[in-house]
């Protein structure tokens, strides 16, 4: 039984350190392209939101910042999504993305799996209908408001990050996404990804790295159940060695008052017939008197 809660931790803390590897994904599951000017930006999660959602973490202005000076540094939100906030001629403007995933299978419950068709980037923009970072009712595509007052398309997202988002949500947001010239400003020349998204019909096709995974997930189950197996049949021996080992048959002990019973039987012999002596002639006894 150890040994089985032993390899789970193993495949537990395996998968950990796959999704903070660094390296990110397209919807598709195949990792970002080589781009210093885009992609190379990404980098999973290490603080606030889930390890498993990538963000635009290397950049050289610091959230709040000047876009003027730099590309702004995104901020993880515990929900799955990306906060881009910058000031701009003193007015500061907060927008919300989803971005890639640290792991190949995007449909899997690591991933915020939301929004499609994306952008050409392979990210998309979303509207806070409540215009902060932990509203619970949200639309696809940036400034969206027609789609917060009216409902079509609006979803709610928990404000922490629970796993994959139900099929009833995903098929809601039927809605084109406009790409936000922001923190998702598309990158133009041959690095754009919008031949490789998946279509909503195409969804359901894993990429290389997530087969890949199953099938190590699965030889990994197969190995753990074969050595749970393994020591529950050596215990299992081990017991039945030791239990015959110590068998001894019982020793019968006489009861008490055996022990203190003589050994001899003794018996009562009656003696023989005695023959009497004759008795002897009388004798006169002299007298005492003279004659």
């Amino acid at each position: 039984m150890r040994s089985f809660l032993f390899g789970s931790c193993v495949v537990f803390f395996a998968q950990q350190i796959h999704a903070q590897s660094g390296t990110c994904y397209l919807a598709n599951g195949n990792p970002l392209p080589k781009d210093p000017t885009w992609y190379d930006m990404f980098r999973p999660c290490t603080f606030n939101g889930p390890s498993t959602t990538c963000c635009a973490l290397n950049r050289s202005v610091p959230p709040g910042g000047d876009p003027a000076k730099g590309n702004v540094q995104d901020e993880c939100l515990p929900n799955g999504l990306c906060q881009n906030r910058y000031m701009k001629n003193g007015t500061e403007t907060i927008e919300f993305f989803t971005n890639f995933c640290a792991d190949s299978n995007f449909l899997g419950p690591n991933c915020l799996s939301i929004c499609y068709p994306r952008g050409p980037a392979g990210n998309a923009a979303l509207t806070a209908c409540s215009g902060k970072a932990d509203s619970e009712e949200w639309c696809c595509g940036a400034n969206n408001k027609d789609c917060c007052s009216s409902g079509v398309g609006r979803f709610t997202l928990p404000q922490k990050f629970r796993g994959a988002i139900s099929a009833s949500i995903m098929s809601s947001q039927t809605n084109t996404l406009a790409t936000s010239p922001a923190s998702s400003a598309s990158p133009t020349g041959t690095n754009s990804a919008a031949s490789l998204l998946p279509t909503p019909a195409a969804q359901s096709s894993l990429g290389g790295g997530a087969i890949a995974g199953i099938v190590i997930g699965a030889l990994a189950g197969i190995a753990l159940l074969a050595a749970a197996i393994f020591f529950a049949l050596r215990a299992r021996r081990y017991k039945e060695m030791a239990t015959s080992s110590s068998y001894s048959p019982p020793v019968h002990e006489a009861p008490v008052y055996e022990k203190y019973t003589p050994q001899h039987t003794y018996q009562h012999v009656s003696p023989g017939p005695v023959e009497m002596a004759q008795p002897s002639d009388p004798v006169e006894l002299p007298s005492g008197r003279g004659a």
